[in-house]
């Protein structure tokens, strides 16, 4: 009897069993990545050129149109970037996840560049893979409930050369200024299109002014990062742009700030971080998200938001490490309810010894100790919290762009130089007091 995978995949449990490994590290594809390094720019140029005379001396009779044959070429230069980028994060270089479907690249077209036609990119990757400079590594597949998109990167022999070259330094690419900031992501998670509206003109000025004064500001560290170290991912060093991400299909969910360089590093790192040579501070919202729901019923919000939780006496008799890592297992565990819609499995990497209770219990502890939140755990309200805190840091970070001034956005906390603390504090707790008509408590890290 057939399977339901069978019937409306046509997949047996011996292909799914055969397809290819996609669990190991890759990189996004990203359609506005850019470079200033000549160097780079350089091996580009031969790589795309190479791919380029391929396509160009397939055609012995018929040429194709002259806006055809600039669509392909910039497409090549694009991927060709994507690949090199890859090949640079890491010691033996990453694999790229490219998506080729047809109906996903017309669904995403409001965020690629006017010359990234479907027709012209998957003429350009058929390209780069016949002429023998970039071959898959894994398949993509879609299944009930995962997908992925295949994995490519530049051939051996290319690879190699690259490595003998100066053209290797991840830290040299960005993203154009002029990609969409404002991008909005369905229940898959895939980026897709939306109707313009005042909200969103509005947003993406806000946005724009934000930027511009990011692009002028030298935001550096005190002294050298090492990657895999200090950094989470392989983020672009060179990018400093940000752009709002909602989801859901509704600007009512999410909307947080990403893009910039600073929100890869690892915490112990940010403390490091100057700008303009300067050094600087952190203020955080503490416990922003179940301070909000205090005061949207309110209640009085206490100077740790995620104190109801009792801590068991095993806890704490213990020592310090051991309450701070309760305390973070209490927020894990607190956000990740807030943001399912159902059960969940957190919080990770939980220690039942020093604790005193199975990860199932602590659970319903956290639950049981906010009564006030009935109904919110599970509900997915966490999506409607963050647009809140990031519309907070929006008004926070847009306060100073007014002034030149530049402001670091981390989720729901803010990195900007150290004279600027004071105001930094008081923009924050007025932002909050406007909306919520209580003053948050904020730490100065």
């Amino acid at each position: 009897m057939p399977t339901v995978l069978e019937e409306q995949f046509g997949l047996t449990w011996d292909m799914i069993a055969g397809l290819e490994d996609q669990t190991g590290a890759s990189l996004a594809f990203e359609p506005c990545l850019e470079t200033r390094d000549v160097d780079i720019d350089r091996l580009a140029a031969d790589l795309t050129g190479t791919a380029f005379r391929h396509w160009v001396g397939g055609y012995t009779q018929r040429k194709p149109k002259a806006s055809m044959v600039a669509n392909v070429r910039c497409c090549l230069r694009l991927i060709v970037l994507n690949l090199l980028h890859a090949e640079s994060a890491g010691a033996a270089g990453l694999p790229v996840g490219i998506p080729t479907g047809k109906d996903r690249l017309y669904s995403e077209k409001r965020y690629h560049p006017a010359f990234m036609t479907a027709t012209a990119f998957l003429t350009a990757m058929k390209a780069l893979m016949e002429c023998g400079l970039m071959e898959r590594t894994a398949r993509g597949y879609h299944l009930p409930e995962h997908s992925q998109v295949g994995r490519y990167r530049l051939e051996v022999a290319v690879r190699r050369d690259i490595r003998r070259s100066r053209a290797n330094n991840t830290d040299c690419f960005h993203v154009h200024p002029d990609s969409e900031t404002i991008r909005l992501k369905d229940e898959s998670r895939r980026l897709t299109d939306y109707r313009e509206t005042a909200e969103t003109r509005r947003m993406r000025e806000n946005l724009s002014v934000i930027n511009s004064v990011l692009d002028t500001a030298d935001i550096s560290t005190a002294g050298p990062l090492c990657r895999g170290r200090d950094f989470e991912g392989e983020p672009l060093l060179g990018q400093r742009y940000l752009y709002r991400v909602f989801n859901n299909n509704s600007f009512g969910q999410g909307g947080r700030f990403y893009g910039g360089w600073w929100q890869c590093v690892r915490k112990h790192i940010r403390p490091l971080i100057l700008i303009n040579g300067l050094p600087t501070i952190e203020a955080d919202y503490r416990g922003l998200h179940p301070a909000i729901l205090f005061a949207e019923r309110g209640l009085e919000i206490p100077d740790d938001p995620y104190s109801p939780v009792p801590v068991p006496a095993s806890a704490a008799k213990g020592s310090a490490a051991v309450k701070k890592t309760w305390r973070a297992a209490v927020k894990e565990t607190f956000n990740a309810m807030l943001n399912a819609t159902g059960s969940t499995v957190a919080p990770e990497d939980f220690d039942t010894e020093p604790h005193g209770m199975t990860k199932a219990r602590f659970r319903q502890h956290v639950r049981d100790a906010f009564p006030m939140l009935t109904g919110e755990f599970g509900s997915g309200v966490g999506m409607r919290l963050q647009r809140a805190d990031s519309d907070l840091m929006e008004a926070v970070m847009m306060h100073f762009a007014d002034q030149g001034i530049p402001v670091l956005p981390v989720h729901d906390s803010a990195i900007i130089q150290r004279e600027h603390t004071d105001e930094l504090v008081a923009v924050m707790a007025g932002e909050f007091r406007k909306r919520y008509g209580q003053t948050p408590p904020i730490r100065i890290e």
